[in-house]
């Protein structure tokens, strides 16, 4: 249901599916090879091709976002 803002499903009184996540997760990260050091970052090489630079660096999200949302809808 559209209402012109984030809404909570549970708060708008329509029935909702119960969704249970399960308890045991699987993690299967075999396929990872981990640095010797984990714990010196500074001592992990990154290898980049020539035509592939560094990530722009980032800054923190601040606690509010605004914006416009503009939506186009048809039947």
């Amino acid at each position: 249901m559209i209402t012109g803002k984030f809404t909570d499903p549970r708060d708008l009184g329509i029935d909702y599916p119960e969704i249970e996540i399960p308890t045991p997760f699987l993690i299967d990260d075999n396929m990872i090879i981990k640095p010797d050091n984990i714990l010196d970052p500074s001592s992990i090489k990154i290898y980049r091709g020539p035509n592939i630079g560094p990530p722009p660096e980032n800054t923190a999200l601040t606690d509010k976002i605004e914006g416009v949302v503009s939506i186009k809808a048809w039947r």
